[in-house]
Formats: structure tokens, C-alpha cells, sequence
């Protein structure tokens, strides 16, 4: 962005005006971001930003843009008046004093980033009037005639009233103390013990002969400066006379000068540029500067009323002086804001001067020259000028004729003092300076009846006195003594020509550059690179280095051999701009170029550019193609439409400055954050990402010339490439970065200031460090928490080993305890025994009763550790259940001539209960009661019940339980201490009890007296919630007995002594196949169609519950049904067993007659199932019968449901029910007989037949008719199988029903 609007203040005009010097002014106003044109008062803070307070507020300026600030109170911006003052105190703080407000002052805030109001309460309401800010850092004010001094650092205000009431109107510290100025005189004051004593300065004044003129009693000041390290003060006075106040001689002279007297005095400050000089600025006459060794005035800026830049430069408001940068700023009333840079170049502005001859005739001035006498001569669309050097005067010539047309663009001095000019016309002209004479060229004059260019665009004349003149058509060569023309035609018209050696010159035209000799006029094309076009002037350097430039390619150089070409541009080096107009040789071999935007000066050796633009006071604009002189006194100039620009060829354009990089605006997610002065980190919160940083640097002399770059540590690789991108965007993620960023001189690339900023990203609460170490320690619980499942996923596996191994072992034992029972309960039943061989079968019986409750507790014990178990309840009678479960104990007591009895207070009582368990518990306790209690003793169990509980003791007076180890006594693996090792046992029956007990809701109790005996009481509830998630069953037994003679039993078992004990028990009343496993089961199924499968469970090669649910998946043999032997007792293993629909599980070792009895049972079942399904209505089946399978059911549904669709087609039978089915004749044939005890054609005819029944009692159809609608060809045949199955004929049935 171009930030100044650049004016040339014209100052020390000389009498003639023939040029001006240009003092250097900076102009800022609202075009380029000031607030308001109307600026009060102007400052500087510590970071080096100036501050304008303007009528539209308060404006901060870091010499590229403006930052605005409104003043507020409760919220209303305040109007500015011309009272207010900005001012910087002691710390570089900024404050405004004397606003809207009279008792409020304000501060600006760097962390909020606005003006803070500060309160003086003690302040009176007369307005406040700004005097000074001190070395102590007080600020000084007056409010009506008091004077009030508040102590910045301190935050207090204090009031001092004036002698006799007088208003104070200036102040200044002097020699330690402060000196006041009032309507009256002026007053020293000083401090004693917080109390302000004030005297009067009454000391004599002289003028500066030394006279004395007055006291100092008289004097009325109306502003005051101290000087000399306050060892002087200067006064001035309503008339602006000065008055030189010597605080070691006590002494005052009076001065004064008419460029100041009687003009209001508005400020004073001092010329850094020059220590011995004092800055003054006036309400009516620009600044003045004033000597301070003899107080001489002289002007500083004044407006010219015939220069339009120094309008307004009279009235001057504001005044601040800059220490280090030795600039000048200023205030002209509404005109914005002016700055005078001292560093900056002097130049000559040649400009057009209104109603002045000695002037330019216009400020467009495109061709001049330097003739032999060392004149200047210019070609200005106002006609031609000439500038006598000697005679320091303008001339100017006007074409006769061509009032009308004076646009002139070619010069050429072809005799001296005779000068040859052509334009935008086929005229020529020959100016003579001497004679002052014009001569028209006509074309006869050159033996022509017209010349061959319509206009001429440059002329040049050779070392052979040869004048070449390029057109719009053609080259022409003239001899100037003959005045015979050569023509060379051109591709594309002439544009410029410069001098190469004595024998050569360079053409540009439209298309290309020629070399041409001077004497033959051989034209050689230059070869150029391809974008070398659009060329606006040609240099040839003593050096023999060639320089083009042009209007938007940059500047092409190439060295003296014609070896390469060097291309600069913008984007490759500082050239300020890429239209180049003007090349011109300086004297030490470098070439100055006037560009687009400003002057330039490159250097050849060090190949860098040094810039002078409008940013450092060059004031021209408009500069022309090809327009731009050395003169023979080492002067340059260039022409344009501003007039002309012309400085000595000393002058070194400006390009060393400093300049410290500073962070103008931090922007974060879109809202602006302040504070950003003091920024010695940017902290931001997680969601917080998005990062905008404007940088700047504090430059008022070349803010455009610098380049940055930066480089974000953690997230970038690299440096940024240098540019004049000054917003830095980043999008962050948590975590710590490092902004660095750069600043580089555009002039040679060398890095001017460096700085580096932490960022840190806070991240999320999840992701901060608290978080992070909670994720550690969640992490290692996690470790643990799975370390233990694994170790428990182990430890289960292993007692699901043991399990396994319990269970395999209690198989291996149970298989030769059946074997050895079941024969032993044959032989009691069947045989007949001595007295003595009945007890040793008793004793032997008893064994292997308790092996195997031993065995079940050990395999129950196991189980009970890994799993839970569902209770699985039935309703059962319990006299019945507890008789049964002591049966083999009363063998086994009547052995060791023990007396077991069983009592009840109830006939009858049915209870919901687990089978499995309440078996597994009593026979623990009624097996311990007879261990424990001698031969000859008593174990009596007694059942009883209340309205809530049923509960059954067992007693014995048997050892009893030590007192020690009662608190023991259910712990698993332990036993009494009075045991005896003859008796067997292991510790984990009462702990399983006490398990199994809680488990069906109950409790148990005991009473034991060590050598008395003991009673166990075990209660349950009688109230089914408590099984209410208790798997339902119910065991029924059918006392029908089974008809059919010889059905087939499929017996498998792997055990060859325990299959041929089976198959031996059962061959008396069945036909009994075997097989060794489930696989070769299911082969023999295929071909025996067994009415009945008995099978053990654990066998090898295939299960036998597997084989079960293959048979129950398949239609076919779905219908079979399945008894289940197996060593597992416990609840789950018979819940498991019954998921694959075995019809009966029973376990090993199991009584023979019972397995008959379960046998005699299912095969009734079925029978009673068979007539159902024969009666084709399965749905009516009773809750009594069960089906065997609910594939089973579905076949029947879809056999019935076809067979009625058919039952009046003629041609169904049974082959078309086969395949309706999708089986093959002979299993259906099977699979239907076994359901329905029926053929499938007596199946189908009987539907025909219950059909007739039907449509019989209906009454609606005569006999032939019901015939032929249920599928009967023959009437005859309808009638009498009709009567075989219902016993009369359907007539007879109609009339009967």
C-alpha cells in the first residue's frame, strides 16, 4: 500500500523563479487512512508508532497503515476539540488530555488495546488546558486559575492555587525549579515539603544593543521553552517577540524579527537535525526556524500561493519534532499530516509556475538537451524552453503557425547555438538561441516534395556531422552540408536512437533493436531475448555495457562482449518497478533510471538497486520514455508530466535505514487479540487454531522497501521466500512452536531485524498432561485388568480341565459301577439268597452307592467353582421323593444293624423343587449320619412344614462335631478333628451342601454335641418368585402299557460289557440292535427304522448327544426317540442333554428295570401320539402327550394340509404325496407309519373319508355327489369302505345323525 501522498513544499524561491529547492514533505491524509484531515495534536510512543488525535479520534501510524481508536465515556465517543493535546510521558505511554470531559483524562492501554478514561475528581469543571509533562513524570494542567499537578506514576492529583488568582498559561522546567507564565508575568515555583511556594521573576530586560527596555514584571507570556539544559529559557509573547531569559546571569534580551512579530506563536520544538536551531510554529505563517545563537528567523514551511502543493502550509496546529529519526512532523489545518525526513535528497523541481515566464511553459516535458554552451533546452507540450546557465533565465520559442500544435518530442543541436526540433508533424524547425530566430524546414529545401515520415520521433547526430532522423515510416540520413537525405525503410516506425561508439548507434523501433553504421547505414538486429520488447530508451555505458529498458519487462543489461544478458525485475530484485522509462551514465560508471515508481540508481559492480520514491520525498511523477540527461556539470535530469526532476550526480539516493520488526496486529480465530506490543508468547487454548500475525516494521523513510519472511518451528521445514506479504496465516494443532520472522532490506537482500516468538497451544483437557498421565495409569490398569482376565481365562481353562478330567474319570468309574450294580440289583431281585449272602450283596450294594455319591460330589464340587448353575424346578410330591432317594440307604443301614426311619407331619405335600440338588443334599447329609454313627445307632430323618417353609433334619447320635471346629465345619476339604482315619471321605460334601442349599434359596443349621450325635436342618421356601428365572420341567410317567409285540431298540454304547448287559436285559421283550458310536448309529438307523434308540453320551468317533441332534434335524428320523445314559448326574449336564430333545436322560449307574419302565413309557407315549396324528388333527393333541419333535409337527401340518388340498382330486395318491413332500416312498412310507401307525394310502383315504363324514351330517349333497366330491371313482367302493370304518353304510349315518 503507498502510504504518502509526496509534496514538494516549494521553499527559497529564488527572486526569478527559476527553480525551487525542495524541501521534502510527506503528506498523509484521509485518502490513505487518517481518520480525519483535521489533526490536533501529534505524538510518539515507546515502540516507536507516531499518534495523530484528529477530530474523528485517535490514529496510530507505523509508517505503512493506521490503526484507529475512539475515545468513549460511558460508551458515547466524545467529541475532539481544539483544546485536546496528545502527549507521551516519561514511560512512552500515550495520553489525551483536555477532551470533551473536563475531569477526565485518558491512557492508552497496550494489553486491552484501547483508550482507558482515568477520573480526576478533585478536578474542577472549567476545562482542562495541557502545560507539560516534567522529568518526574507529573503532568501538569490549569482549570481556571488553578493549577494542578497530577502525579502519573502515583495515580494522585493535587491542586496548587496561582498568586492573586491569576490564570497560569504556559510552563517549563528551568534550573531545577518551574517557571509559570501568567496573564501577569511569570512566576518561578519550587517545592518545599509538598507545598508549591511561588515568586516572581522580576528581572530587568534589554534589547540587543544592551539598553534595558522593561522588567520582566511586565512581560505577558504566551509560550515558553527551555533550552541549554534548562540554563535558558525562551519566551515568547502575544506579539511572538522573543525574550532570551539567562538563569545564571539573571539577564533577558529581547529579540525579534518581522517573519514572526505579531503571529501567534502554537508550538515550539526543537531541530533535531540541527541542535543550534529551535522549530516554531505559527497560527498564520508556517513554521519558522529560529537560531538559537542569534535568534534569527527564517522560514521553514510557508505556503506558496502559486505552488498548489503548499496550500494550507500557513496554519500550522501541531508540531512534534522526532529525536531519532530527526523528522519533522506537522499539522496544516485540515490538510492532514505533513513529515519532513532530513535524511532524505535534495533536488530542483522545474515546474510550471502560473502567470510566470520564469517557469517551465508546461509541466509535460518529454525531450531535452544540452547544447554546446552547456544551456538546456526542453521540449514541452507548451512549445520549447531553454534555461541560459549563465544569464539564469528561461526562454521560450512558439512555432509561428502552430499556436495550435506545439506538441514537440525530438531535439537535436545540429550547429551550435542552432538546435533542430521536430514533433507530431512533418515540420521541421531550426531554432537559433542567439538571434532568437525560428527557420521552417521545408521539404524543397532537401530537393523533396515532401518528407517521408509523417512525424519525427528522435534525432541524432553522428560524429561525421550526419543528422539521422527516425520517423513513423523510415530512418532518414541528412548531410547537414549538402542537405541530401538517404532514406532506410523500417520494419515498424523509429522510436529512439543512442550513441554506441563513433562509427555506430542504436535504433529501437516498434518490433526490434538495430545497430546501425553511421557510414553505410547497415542495419543489424540485435539478438535480444524474447521478452525484451516494448523498449522506452537504450544506453550505451563507457564501459561498452548495453542497457534497455522497457515499459513492463524490467531492465536488461548486457556486458560489454555481448556474452549474456542480465534481466532484472521486481520479483527478482528491489527495481521499484517493472516500467522502466529513462537510462542515464552517472559519472563513476553506475546508470540512474527514472521507473514507474520513482528513481533508481543501480549499482553495475555490486549489481543492487537503491531506490528513491514517493515514500522518500521524490515528488515527480508521470516520468516520460527516454527523457533524461547528464549535463556537463554533473547534474541529472529527468523529464515528465510533473515537470522536471534535477539533482547533482553526487547524490546518493537514500537506501541505509534501520528498522525493528514489531507485531501490529494478532488475529486469532477471527477476533482480534491486543496486548500485542508486550507479546512475549502467544498462549492459546486447544480450539484456538487459527493464527493471523500482521508484522511491521516502525519505518518511516522506505516502509514499502521491506521485505519478511518467517518460519514456524515445529511445523515448518523452511524459511518463507522473501516478500511484501506482511499477514502470517497458520492453522496449529496443540503443541509448542517458535515463530521467527525477518526482515530484509529490499535494496541488497541483507537482513535488517530478527525476532522470535514462543506460540503455544494448549492442548484439550483430555489431551493435557493430567490426562495424559491419568491415560498412563488407565493404560497400566488396563494391562492389569487384562493380565487378569487372561490369568483367570487360564485358571479357568485348567479347572475346566480338572472338570474335564473329573468328569472323563467319573465316567470310566460310573460305566464299571453300572456294570457292577445293576447285576448285583438283578441277582437281589430275581434270585434267591442266604440270610449271609443277602447282607454281603447289601454291604457291596451300599459301596457302590457311596462311590458314587463320592464321585458325583467331587465332579459337583468342580463345576460349582467355574460356573453358576440354573435351577431346574418341577413340582413333585415330596413323601414320594424322599422314600425313593432312601431306598438304598435303608439296604445299607440294616447291614451295620443301624436303624434309618422317616417321618412327616403331612400325608401328602407337593413342592417346587430342583430334583438334582435336593437329591445331591439329602444324600450327603443321610450318608453322613450313617458314617459318622456307630453300628447299632440311629439316624432318624423328619419332614415338616409351615405356611412359608418345608423343611427336612436330619438327626443321629452318632461322634457329634467337636466345639473347635464347628466355625469349620462348612469349609470345602475340611473335616472334624475326631474323624478316624478308617473313615473314608473328602471334605467337600457339607461345603457342596451348604452351596446347594443357598442356591435353592434355603438355609441350612446344625446342633451337635461331641460323642451325642447331631442334627442337620435344611428349609426352603414354598413361594415360586423365588424361581421365577428357574428353568421349568415336568416328568411325567404313563402307566399304559406298550401293545405292539417285538418293537426295535437301537442300543449304543462303546463299553462292549455294558452294550452286551443292555442288549441281554431288553432281548426278552424287544428286537435290540447295537452299535459301537453315533456314527455308526446313524448308518443303522437308515435301514433298522428303530422304534426306539438307548445311547450313551460320551463315546468316541461321535456323541451320543450329537448323534441325537442329527437324528432330531432330520425329518426322517426326527420321530425316533432317544434315551441318553451318561455318568453326568448334576442338573446341567440333564438340561443339556434334554436341548438336543432326547426324550429321557438317565444316569449311570442306572436300574435296569427303571430303563425298561422309561422304555415302556416313551413307546406308550408315542402310541397315544400315533392315534392323535392318525385323526389328522394334531392341533388338538393334549397337554399330556408330548411331541416328539417340532419337525414332527410341521410334517404332519404340511402332509395334512396337502392331502386336504387333494382329497377330492381322483388322481391323487401316494406317489404324488411323496413328491408334494420331497421324499422318497419308502421313508415316507416309514416316517409316516411310525407317527400315524398308518400306510400313507390308508392315511389318505381315510381323510377322504373324514371328508364324507363332513359333508354327510351337512345334509346337502346326495351320496353320489359326497363321492365324487371326496376323490371316490366307484360309488359302490365309497359305500362299502365307508362302511368298514364306520360300521354302517353313509345312508344309514345320514339317518342316524
Amino acid at each position: 500500500m503507498d502510504v504518502f501522498i509526496r509534496v514538494s513544499v516549494l521553499m527559497f524561491l529564488l527572486i526569478f523563479h527559476i527553480s525551487a529547492k525542495a524541501q521534502l514533505f510527506s503528506f498523509l491524509t484521509t485518502e490513505k487512512g487518517l481518520s480525519n484531515d483535521r489533526v490536533y495534536s501529534i505524538a510518539k510512543d515507546k515502540h516507536g508508532y507516531m499518534w495523530f488525535l484528529t477530530a474523528g479520534g485517535v490514529d496510530r501510524f507505523d509508517g505503512l497503515d493506521f490503526f484507529h481508536f475512539n475515545l468513549e465515556y460511558d460508551g458515547v465517543p466524545l467529541i475532539i476539540g481544539t483544546r485536546a493535546n496528545l502527549v507521551a510521558d516519561n514511560d512512552g505511554r500515550i495520553w489525551e488530555v483536555g477532551s470533551y470531559k473536563s475531569n477526565v483524562i485518558y491512557v492508552f492501554d497496550d494489553v486491552r488495546g484501547r483508550f482507558k478514561p482515568v477520573v480526576l475528581k478533585n478536578l474542577g469543571d472549567s476545562g482542562i488546558s495541557y502545560l507539560m509533562i516534567d522529568s518526574s513524570n507529573r503532568m501538569w494542567m490549569s482549570s481556571g486559575n488553578s493549577l494542578y499537578v497530577y502525579d502519573i506514576d502515583r495515580n494522585h492529583l493535587s491542586c496548587v492555587l496561582m498568586p492573586d488568582g491569576e490564570a497560569p498559561l504556559c510552563m517549563a522546567e528551568f534550573g531545577g525549579s518551574f517557571v509559570v507564565g501568567s496573564s501577569n508575568g511569570i512566576y518561578e515555583a519550587h517545592f518545599d515539603k509538598k507545598k508549591c511556594i511561588f515568586s516572581k521573576m522580576d528581572w530587568p530586560i534589554y534589547d540587543t544593543a544592551g539598553v534595558k527596555v522593561s522588567d520582566m514584571h511586565s512581560l505577558s507570556p504566551f509560550k515558553m521553552y527551555s533550552y541549554r539544559n534548562s540554563r535558558k529559557l525562551l519566551v515568547f509573547d502575544s506579539k511572538s517577540r522573543m525574550f532570551d531569559v539567562d538563569l545564571a546571569s539573571r539577564m533577558v534580551v529581547m529579540h525579534s524579527s518581522d517573519l514572526i512579530y505579531d503571529v501567534p506563536v502554537s508550538s515550539v520544538s526543537p531541530d533535531y537535525a540541527d541542535s543550534s536551531k529551535l522549530l516554531v510554529a505559527t497560527a498564520s505563517a508556517g513554521i519558522k526556524e529560529i537560531s538559537l545563537d542569534d535568534f534569527s528567523v527564517s522560514d521553514f514551511v510557508k505556503t506558496e500561493y502559486d505552488n498548489d502543493y503548499s496550500r494550507g502550509c500557513n496554519v500550522i496546529v501541531a508540531l512534534y519534532s522526532d529525536r531519532e529519526g530527526k523528522r519533522v512532523w506537522f499539522s496544516p489545518y485540515s490538510y492532514g499530516v505533513a513529515c519532513y525526513n532530513a535524511f532524505n535528497p535534495h533536488y530542483v523541481h522545474n515546474r510550471h509556475i502560473r502567470n510566470n515566464e520564469q517557469s517551465l511553459s508546461s509541466d509535460l516535458v518529454v525531450d531535452m538537451i544540452e547544447d554546446s554552451d552547456g544551456d538546456i533546452w526542453y521540449a514541452t507540450s507548451g512549445g520549447i524552453d531553454l534555461f541560459d546557465k549563465k544569464q539564469r533565465e528561461w526562454k521560450h520559442f512558439v512555432m509561428s503557425g502552430n499556436e495550435n500544435f506545439k506538441v514537440f518530442i525530438s531535439l537535436c543541436e545540429v550547429e551550435p547555438g542552432s538546435v533542430l526540433v521536430g514533433g507530431k508533424s512533418d515540420n521541421l524547425y531550426i531554432i537559433n538561441k542567439y538571434d532568437r530566430s525560428i527557420v521552417d524546414l521545408a521539404p524543397e529545401m532537401f530537393g523533396l516534395e515532401h518528407f517521408a515520415n509523417s512525424w519525427i520521433e528522435d534525432v541524432y547526430k553522428d560524429d561525421f556531422g550526419n543528422v539521422w532522423m527516425g520517423g513513423d515510416k523510415c530512418l532518414d540520413k541528412i548531410d547537414w552540408n549538402t542537405k541530401a537525405i538517404t532514406s532506410y525503410e523500417l520494419c515498424g516506425g523509429a522510436r529512439f536512437m543512442a550513441r554506441d561508439d563513433s562509427l555506430h548507434f542504436w535504433l529501437s523501433t516498434n518490433n526490434d533493436i538495430y545497430r546501425v553504421n553511421v557510414l553505410d547505414g547497415k542495419l543489424d538486429v540485435l539478438d535480444k531475448p524474447a521478452r525484451c520488447r516494448n523498449v522506452n530508451d537504450i544506453l550505451c555505458t563507457e564501459n561498452g555495457n548495453l542497457y534497455i529498458a522497457t515499459s513492463d519487462e524490467g531492465l536488461f543489461v548486457r556486458d560489454s562482449i555481448g556474452r549474456f544478458f542480465m534481466h532484472y525485475t521486481r520479483s527478482n530484485s528491489s527495481l521499484p518497478s517493472d516500467n522502466v522509462l529513462s537510462v542515464v551514465e552517472d559519472n563513476e560508471g553506475n546508470v540512474v533510471l527514472s521507473t514507474g515508481n520513482g528513481l533508481s540508481r543501480f549499482d553495475a559492480r555490486q549489481r543492487t538497486f537503491s531506490n528513491w520514491t514517493y515514500e522518500q520525498g521524490m515528488h515527480a511523477y508521470g516520468f516520460y520514455a527516454a527523457c533524461g540527461i547528464r549535463t556537463s556539470d554533473n547534474r541529472i535530469i529527468f523529464g515528465s508530466n510533473s515537470g522536471t526532476v534535477e539533482f547533482a550526480d553526487s547524490v546518493r539516493l537514500p537506501h541505509s535505514y534501520n528498522s525493528k520488526i514489531l507485531i501490529t496486529r494478532l488475529t486469532v480465530n477471527g477476533h482480534d487479540r491486543f496486548n500485542v506490543h508486550n507479546l512475549n508468547e502467544i498462549e492459546l487454548e486447544h480450539n484456538e487454531n487459527i493464527l493471523a500475525v500482521t508484522v511491521g516494521s516502525l519505518n518511516f523513510d522506505n516502509p514499502s522497501d521491506i521485505k519478511y519472511s518467517w518460519k514456524l518451528d515445529g511445523l515448518d521445514d523452511g524459511w518463507s521466500k522473501p516478500s511484501s506479504e506482511r499477514i502470517i496465516n497458520y492453522e496449529l494443532h496443540p503443541g509448542h512452536f517458535t515463530l521467527n520472522i525477518r526482515a530484509y532490506s529490499g535494496f541488497n537482500g541483507k537482513m535488517i531485524d530478527e525476532c522470535s516468538i514462543p506460540v503455544v497451544v494448549s492442548p484439550p483437557w483430555w489431551g493435557s498432561l493430567p490426562a495424559k498421565i491419568l491415560y498412563y495409569m488407565l493404560g497400566i490398569f488396563a494391562i492389569l485388568v487384562v493380565y487378569r482376565l487372561i490369568l483367570l481365562k487360564n485358571r479357568r481353562l485348567i479347572a475346566e480341565e480338572k472338570v474335564n478330567f473329573f468328569i472323563h474319570t467319573a465316567h470310566e468309574i460310573r460305566t464299571p459301577l453300572t456294570l457292577l450294580k445293576a447285576p448285583l440289583e438283578d441277582v437281589m431281585r430275581n434270585e434267591v439268597l442266604s440270610e449271609k449272602g443277602k447282607a454281603n450283596l447289601q454291604i457291596a450294594m451300599h459301596s457302590a452307592n457311596e462311590l458314587m455319591i463320592m464321585t458325583g460330589d467331587l465332579i459337583n464340587a468342580e463345576r460349582h467353582k467355574i460356573s453358576e448353575h440354573v435351577l431346574c424346578v418341577s413340582q413333585v410330591e415330596l413323601n414320594s421323593f424322599i422314600n425313593e432317594m432312601l431306598r438304598p440307604f435303608n439296604l445299607y443301614a440294616n447291614t451295620k444293624k443301624q436303624k434309618l426311619t422317616y417321618s412327616s407331619d403331612f400325608k401328602e405335600l407337593y413342592v417346587i423343587l430342583d430334583r438334582g440338588r435336593i437329591e445331591s443334599i439329602l444324600q450327603n447329609l443321610v450318608n453322613n449320619a450313617l458314617k459318622y454313627t456307630p453300628d447299632g445307632g440311629a439316624v432318624e430323618v423328619k419332614c415338616n412344614h409351615t405356611d412359608k417353609w418345608w423343611a427336612v433334619d436330619v438327626s443321629d447320635n452318632g461322634i457329634g462335631v467337636p466345639e473347635d471346629d464347628k466355625s469349620r465345619l462348612f469349609e470345602k476339604y475340611y473335616r472334624a478333628s475326631n474323624v478316624g482315619k478308617n473313615i473314608v471321605g473328602t471334605g467337600l460334601g457339607l461345603s457342596l451342601v451348604k452351596a446347594l442349599v443357598e442356591e435353592h434359596h434355603g438355609r441350612i443349621s446344625f446342633e451337635s454335641e461331641e460323642g451325642k450325635g447331631s442334627r442337620f436342618r435344611v428349609e426352603f421356601p414354598y413361594d415360586e418368585k423365588f424361581y421365577a428365572d428357574a428353568e421349568k420341567t415336568c416328568v411325567e410317567y404313563c402307566n399304559c402299557v406298550y401293545a405292539k409285540e417285538n418293537p426295535v431298540v437301537l442300543v449304543v454304547e462303546d463299553n462292549a460289557d455294558l452294550q452286551s448287559f443292555i442288549r441281554n436285559s431288553l432281548s426278552v421283550i424287544y428286537t435290540v440292535y447295537v452299535a459301537n458310536n453315533g456314527a455308526e448309529a446313524l448308518e443303522k438307523v437308515r435301514f433298522l427304522n428303530p422304534d426306539i434308540i438307548v445311547s450313551d453320551v460320551m463315546m468316541p468317533e461321535m456323541r451320543g448327544d450329537e448323534m441325537c441332534r442329527a437324528l432330531k434335524a432330520d425329518v426322517k428320523t426326527s420321530h425316533i426317540p432317544v434315551v441318553l445314559l451318561t455318568a453326568l448326574a448334576d442338573n446341567d449336564s440333564v438340561i443339556g442333554g434334554l436341548s438336543t430333545l432326547a426324550d429321557a436322560y438317565m444316569t449311570k449307574p442306572f436300574d435296569v428295570e427303571v430303563l425298561k419302565a422309561q422304555i415302556e413309557s416313551i413307546l406308550a407315549n408315542r402310541k397315544v401320539m400315533q392315534n392323535r396324528y392318525a385323526d389328522l388333527i394334531p392341533s388338538e393333541m393334549g397337554p399330556d402327550i408330548k411331541s416328539t419333535n417340532e419337525l414332527d409337527l410341521k410334517f404332519m401340518d404340511r402332509v395334512r394340509s396337502i392331502v386336504d388340498a387333494n382329497v377330492s382330486n381322483k388322481d391323487f395318491n401316494v406317489d404324488t404325496l411323496c413328491m408334494e413332500i420331497g421324499m422318497s416312498r419308502t421313508s415316507f412310507y416309514g416316517k409316516l407309519k411310525a407317527l400315524t401307525d398308518n400306510s400313507p394310502s390308508d392315511y389318505i383315504r381315510f381323510a377322504r373319508l373324514n371328508r364324507a363324514k363332513s359333508l354327510l351330517l351337512q345334509n346337502e349333497m346326495q351320496v353320489s355327489e359326497i363321492s365324487e366330491a371326496c376323490g371316490f371313482s366307484d360309488v359302490k367302493y365309497f359305500r362299502e369302505v365307508f362302511r368298514r370304518h364306520f360300521g354302517m353304510t353313509p345312508s344309514q349315518f345320514r339317518a342316524e345323525r
